[in-house]
């Protein structure tokens, strides 16, 4: 069994850089940016405004990855929907955020239509991220979300640093492989997902050709949750004893 902390995940959102009409600079300043800080990304991967497809990788992207930073689409026009990707993937609700509506009514005034006072409507329970040039950016368990604008992305991107860095000590990867088929391990890990919600508990069959019985299983965890941890060592303990092999 092995334990690891996380390492970053770039996400740039646009149908325009995955077209190729529009070079992605965001991402190549991102990737370098996290060099530099000695926090290399794990992956980057480039999306289109389809909410369900941000939604689907952001929550497989979880379970691996810390922080997942993801630049582009919480505008307020209609093909806009990282923000309401971002709740959908964490199976939480959007709300008007107060204090963004407020900063909206300061910087726009009387040119707030509707389309701006989108901008927030957040997922409950974020924090805003400061943009000098506009409206803010934030961030919820381990979800940072910038504009595509470049110059607002370079300034905001660097505050955050000591929030997310302080984030990844507080998750925990352990991963084992186990020779068991995946469909005889699935309801087990089905239940302890149920039973353990605080948690991420993945399941991944290895190919035919390399090993058909064979699976990996990853649980990303609270590090502040040691029952979390006891009860999968339980689990995969249950699974080597009641799984012929």
């Amino acid at each position: 069994m092995t334990e690891s902390h996380l390492s970053p995940a770039v996400i740039t959102v646009g149908e325009e850089l995955v077209w190729g009409e529009l070079a992605n600079g965001n991402q190549q300043w991102m990737l370098q940016w996290l060099k530099e800080q000695d926090q290399p990304a794990g992956i980057a991967i480039t999306l289109p405004d389809h909410q369900d497809t941000i939604a689907k990788w952001l929550r497989e992207l979880h379970k691996e990855f810390h922080p997942l930073v993801v630049s582009g689409g919480i505008g307020g026009t209609h093909d806009d929907c990282t923000r309401q990707a971002i709740a959908q993937s964490l199976g939480i609700p959007i709300i008007r955020h107060p204090e963004c509506y407020s900063i909206l009514i300061k910087r726009y005034q009387d040119r707030l239509n509707e389309a701006r006072a989108r901008m927030a409507d957040l997922p409950e329970g974020c924090e805003l991220i400061e943009n000098p040039e506009g409206a803010p950016g934030f961030h919820v368990q381990g979800i940072f979300a910038f504009p595509g604008f470049p110059s607002m992305l370079k300034a905001m991107l660097p505050m955050t640093l000591p929030i997310w860095k302080k984030g990844s000590s507080e998750w925990k990867i352990q991963e084992i492989i186990l020779d068991v088929p995946e469909g005889d391990a699935a309801e087990a890990v089905e239940n302890f997902s149920k039973q353990w919600p605080n948690a991420l508990l993945g399941i991944y069959a290895h190919s035919l050709q390399e090993a058909p019985r064979r699976v990996t299983l990853r649980l990303r965890y609270p590090a502040k949750a040691p029952a979390v941890q006891q009860a999968f060592e339980e689990l995969v303990q249950q699974l080597r004893l009641t799984i012929p092999l």
